[in-house]
C-alpha cells in the first residue's frame, strides 16, 4: 500500500506531522509520499504542479488495481481554517488527472473528507462526482484531461517540490525521469515571480477575515489519494486514514488503500 498526502504543514497547524522527509520506515521505506505545504492562499497551479511532478509519475509507475482519493474539502476558498484557495474547477481537474492516470479497468473510491463550509463542501463535491461520472465506467469515453498548469505558483512551492523529490528519488527512479521537464518549470516559475511576493488578490483566504476561534484538532488540508495494487507493492497516492490526518506509515508494502491535495 502506497500513501500520499498533499497537506498544510509548519507553524503549529494540526497535527503537525507530514513532513517531506517522513517516508515510512522499515519495509514500508518509500511508501508514504507527503507534499506539505507551508504557505496559505495556494491555488490550483500550486496543487497542479504537485499533480505533475510528484504525485502522476508515482501513481503512474505504482499502478494500482483501486485507487482510493479522500477528497478533503478544507482547501477550498471560503473555508474557514484550511487557508486553500481551491475552487471547484480544480477539483474537477484534479479528478479527472487522477482517474486518467489509472491502468484500464482500475477502480476508485471517492470519500468526503474534512470541510468545515457547507455551501463550498457541496460545490466542490458536486463538482468533483461529475468529474468522477463523466467517465462512466469505460475508457472510450474519457476526455484529455486538463491542462496541469495554471498561473502562477506560489514561492515556496518549487522548493517544496524540489525537497519531495529529492527525498523521494531513492524510492521512486522514475521521477528522474521528469528532472529536465521540472528544473525547467522552476525556472519559468521563479522568473515569473520577479523576486517578489505572489500576489493573490484574487483569492484571499477566508482564515484572515475570520475572526479568531479557538483552534480545533483538525487534520491538515489537503486531499488524499488510496491506492490498494494487486500483483505488486506498488504506490498509491494520498492517504486512506483521512488526508488531513497524521501520515499511515505502512510497516509492510502490502495491497491496500491510501488517502488524498
Amino acid at each position: 500500500m502506497l500513501y500520499m498526502s498533499l497537506h498544510r504543514f509548519g507553524n503549529g497547524f494540526f497535527p503537525c506531522t507530514g513532513a517531506a522527509k517522513d517516508v515510512g520506515t522499515g519495509p514500508g521505506t518509500g511508501f508514504s509520499v507527503n507534499v506539505p505545504w507551508e504557505e496559505i492562499g495556494l491555488t490550483a497551479a500550486d496543487y497542479m504542479a504537485a499533480l505533475r511532478f510528484v504525485i502522476l509519475p508515482i501513481l503512474t509507475d505504482f499502478a494500482p488495481d483501486v485507487l482510493f482519493i479522500s477528497a478533503g474539502y478544507d482547501t477550498v476558498q471560503g473555508d474557514p481554517l484550511g487557508g486553500m484557495c481551491l475552487t471547484p474547477p480544480t477539483y474537477a481537474a484534479m479528478t479527472t488527472v487522477l482517474l486518467t492516470a489509472l491502468p484500464p479497468h482500475r477502480r476508485a473510491v471517492i470519500a468526503l473528507e474534512g470541510g468545515y463550509n457547507e455551501d463550498a463542501i457541496a460545490a466542490a463535491a458536486e463538482a468533483t462526482m461529475k468529474a468522477a461520472l463523466r467517465f462512466g465506467g469505460a475508457s472510450s469515453t474519457v476526455a484529455a484531461p486538463p491542462a496541469l498548469r495554471k498561473g502562477k505558483t506560489h514561492r515556496k512551492t518549487t522548493e517544496t517540490l524540489r525537497a519531495v523529490r529529492a527525498v523521494q528519488s531513492p524510492h521512486w527512479p522514475c521521477l528522474a525521469e521528469t528532472d529536465a521537464q521540472f528544473e525547467a518549470f522552476c525556472a519559468e516559475e521563479e522568473a515569473k515571480l520577479g523576486g517578489h511576493a505572489l500576489p493573490v488578490a484574487d483569492c484571499v483566504p477566508a482564515e484572515q477575515h475570520a475572526p479568531a476561534t479557538p483552534a480545533q484538532p483538525r487534520s491538515s488540508p489537503g486531499g488524499g489519494v488510496a491506492v490498494a495494487p494487486s500483483a505488486s507493492a506498488e504506490k498509491a497516492a494520498h492517504h486512506v486514514t483521512s488526508p488531513h490526518s497524521a501520515p499511515v506509515q505502512p510497516k509492510t508494502p502490502v495491497t491496500g488503500a491510501a488517502n488524498e491535495g
